[in-house]
């Protein structure tokens, strides 16, 4: 038995007060079904928060990190949020008698601002149990095939972010769409993703992620649409980026060690 999708959209916006592009984004909301609606960087004054929230037709908006995240809703969702740190809002959901748990990511643009936000992290993932969602602007990328023009991006940069991704036992959702979601005009970065827990996965049947056409700003919004099943499956994922952990091999060795007892699968 298959309930409505939940469909999330996620945008760095870097101005959300332009007659542009809160058109552009009541065309997505509409057109995608939208009942939560994330936006970083709105570059807007508070005031504006509300008014805002009723020309997309949402009946509830929120804003963190002094104003650096809005978060919009509507009445078939139910929200609990907490500020943790200054990169990342955790909200817990309880949507058709399920509770989800969604962290909003903004991080900061160097390594050292970073890893504050990798802590708080895997405070979360040792905190909260049930499936979990992160996704926002990481400002990061995990591997050299995600940028494009300009300067190679730093191995000690992709290192600690794919360790932070390891240690909370996340893997990336996959996408469709083009593999940027952001530029200046002569670098391309995949800095906005969407990861997810195994409980996540054992939840949602499917869990689709689109890049979108950057639109009014110089990131891509990001389009995540869950279908749960109320049936419920095991699934495996695996994480390429985990063969490039420093401690990848002696954990498979580790595991080849273990002794295998007769009956144990039967």
């Amino acid at each position: 038995l298959m309930i409505s999708p939940i469909n999330f959209l996620v945008w760095n916006i870097r101005g959300a007060a332009r007659a542009n592009s809160q058109h552009y984004l009541h065309k997505l909301c509409y057109q995608s079904r939208i009942c939560l609606l994330v936006l970083l960087e709105p570059m807007a004054n508070i005031d504006t928060l509300p008014l805002l929230g009723r020309k997309l037709n949402y009946s509830n908006a929120q804003s963190f990190l002094e104003g650096k995240i809005w978060v919009f809703w509507n009445d078939d969702l139910s929200l609990v949020f907490r500020e943790l740190g200054d990169q990342l809002v955790h909200m817990v959901i309880s949507w058709v008698g399920f509770s989800l748990q969604v962290s909003i990511v903004y991080a900061k643009c160097t390594r050292v601002g970073r890893r504050g936000l990798w802590q708080v992290m895997e405070k979360v993932q040792g905190r909260f149990s049930g499936p979990w969602l992160v996704a926002g602007d990481f400002s990061v990328v995990s591997n050299t095939s995600e940028r494009s023009g300009g300067v190679p991006p730093n191995g000690r940069n992709m290192e600690e972010f794919n360790e932070a991704i390891f240690a909370c036992e996340l893997w990336d959702v996959g996408f469709d769409g083009p593999l940027f979601t952001w530029t200046n005009g002569a670098i391309w970065q995949h800095l906005d993703r969407v990861l997810a827990n195994k409980a996540w996965a054992d939840t949602f049947e499917v869990t689709k992620m689109s890049h979108l056409l950057q639109g009014r700003s110089d990131h891509a919004p990001l389009l995540i649409k869950c279908g749960l099943n109320t049936v419920r499956s095991t699934s495996f994922r695996f994480l390429n980026v985990w063969t490039k952990h420093s401690n990848f091999m002696g954990v498979v060795q580790d595991a080849w060690l273990l002794p295998v007892h007769a009956g144990a699968c039967s």
